[in-house]
């Protein structure tokens, strides 16, 4: 009888251990300090408009439940059907209506992408937003308050994405809707196709003086669209890719680079469109150099979908490819490394997809070694954007699952060390879209940006428990005998004392982050 005791003493206490973090591992509880909403309405004949939304959500985000997407496309459609000549036409009403919305000189919803920027000079904080409608610019320094520094209107799109250098900031949208469908719609004025079939190419804002950034250049011409941009720290290089970078070549959506030598005047110095590229990250190893990893989220397995090129001399040899590669996953959206360029963690935006993580120790031997989920069989929810922090941090956008923060102490085991969930949305892609991990700020402060709601404010706060301190071992001991019981009863009440059993990692009501208070 003592032998089973001990037995089942110490599963009990084996299994307490594999359900809770390992000893030692990072613990954050992410309060929100500040946030900024995005609160503009749609106005006008919403009896209308509800008749003709195809696609209402969760939320009262405008007078009525719709998206802005769903709105613009119906009009546009509704217009077509009876064409310029009769402006008394739902399509009209509703294109004026959300024409009028778009116009406005602020910021509205959807929210998109988020970045961040740190003024060495002054020491002021901003945080860059992308809106429905335009490029936000919020002054952080008084995180509680997040107040508006500056907005700059641009075309529609829900796709924007920003990056800063120096005293810049770069931004690129994408196309809100296809080619092809822009140019089916033969029948509607062309006035109101304008803002959907042209786009602003590449932005560059400086905010040098940070309580006023200016935009010095909107440059569409090298390409209208891009989905997303990337700037590295240490030389003076863009690379963007996506929407209609290297329209002529392969693909439209690859890769384009930029001497940022000039910042306010970039001069484009490179192309590479064998695929189109969804997003990318560049990072230097002293095996190959600068190396750039790209997704392809248009290939689907066996195609591969993860690219490793080479950026050693953008200038003179351009973009060499070094090795390509399938991912088990479709979807491929965004990688990111870790610092040693060991490991590479993948975002798959599909629903139930996991995040993979790949070896990329050989850069000519990549392999997936691990996928990791938030909720069991990612049940509903997806991955959007993840980012690495310092050597022991991964920080994801997952959308309805808010921002989650890995401890990657050990990179193929990634151990969840916070969570605070921005929406109360369960599941699809709404939610949390973008997150800025802090890079370059003394500041504690993590942005994260929220499609229906706008900027979040976090403040990580460690709360790791403390290892326990060494147990001795009474001289002469088995699990069989009799100080069996009385050793595991003592290791468990130590290891929960220790907070090691009942560790909360997170804790969500009905209503999504009711466990967490917003000051």
């Amino acid at each position: 009888m003592m032998k089973d005791l001990a037995t089942v003493a110490l599963l009990a206490a084996v299994a307490l251990l594999v359900a809770q973090p390992a000893v030692g591992a990072k613990s954050l509880d992410l309060d929100v300090v500040g946030v900024h909403k995005y609160t503009e309405l749609l106005t006008g004949n919403t009896e209308a408009l509800v008749t003709v939304c195809p696609v209402p959500v969760e939320i009262m985000r405008h007078t009525v439940e719709c998206d802005v997407e769903s709105f613009v496309k119906v009009g546009l459609e509704y217009a077509n059907e009876v064409g310029p000549g009769n402006r008394s036409a739902l399509g009209y009403e509703v294109l004026d209506i959300v024409n009028d919305f778009l116009d406005s000189a602020k910021g509205t919803t959807p929210v998109n992408d988020v970045w961040g920027y740190y003024s060495q000079e002054t020491g002021m904080t901003l945080a860059v937003v992308g809106a429905g409608n335009g490029v936000s610019i919020l002054d952080t320094t008084v995180p509680q308050a997040p107040v508006s520094a500056a907005f700059f209107k641009g075309y529609f799109s829900i796709w924007r994405d920003h990056k800063a250098y120096s005293n810049y900031i770069y931004s690129v949208h994408d196309s809100m809707y296809g080619q092809a469908f822009i140019d089916s719609l033969t029948n509607v004025d062309p006035t109101y196709l304008e803002p959907y079939k042209t786009g602003d190419g590449l932005s560059v804002i400086d905010v040098s003086f940070p309580r006023t950034p200016k935009e010095v250049k909107r440059d569409n011409s090298d390409f209208e669209f891009a989905h997303n941009i990337f700037i590295e720290t240490d030389r003076p290089y863009a690379y963007v890719c996506g929407g209609d970078v290297t329209k002529g070549m392969a693909s439209a959506g690859g890769i384009r680079v930029y001497d940022l030598s000039d910042p306010e005047n970039p001069v484009s110095i490179a192309t590479w469109g064998d695929f189109y590229v969804h997003d990318l990250v560049v990072q230097y190893r002293e095996d190959a150099g600068y190396v750039l990893y790209a997704c392809g989220i248009n290939e689907t397995p066996p195609n591969p979908s993860l690219f490793l090129l080479g950026v050693n001399d953008p200038a003179g040899a351009g973009v060499e490819t070094i090795s390509i590669w399938p991912t088990t996953y479709k979807l491929t959206h965004n990688a990111w490394p870790t610092l040693n360029n060991e490991y590479l963690y993948v975002t798959h935006e599909d629903i139930g997809s996991p995040v993979t993580i790949f070896d990329i120790r050989d850069v000519h031997a990549v392999k997936e070694v691990n996928e990791i989920y938030i909720v069991k069989d990612n049940d509903g929810v997806s991955a959007h954007n993840a980012f690495v922090k310092g050597e022991d941090e991964l920080w994801i956008s997952y959308y309805t699952e808010g921002v989650v923060v890995y401890d990657i102490s050990d990179p193929v085991h990634p151990v969840v060390a916070g969570q605070y969930d921005t929406s109360h949305l369960k599941v699809g892609f709404g939610g949390a879209w973008g997150v800025w991990p802090g890079y370059g700020d003394p500041n504690p402060y993590i942005y994260v940006s929220d499609m229906q709601h706008g900027l979040f404010v976090i403040e990580p706060k460690d709360v790791t428990p403390a290892a326990p301190s060494p147990i001795p071992a009474p001289a002469k001991t088995s699990l069989a005998g009799p100080y069996a019981v009385s050793f595991i009863s003592l290791f468990i009440g130590f290891a929960a004392a220790a907070g090691l059993a009942f560790i909360v990692i997170k804790a969500r009501s009905s209503g999504g982050a009711g466990a967490y208070v917003a000051v």
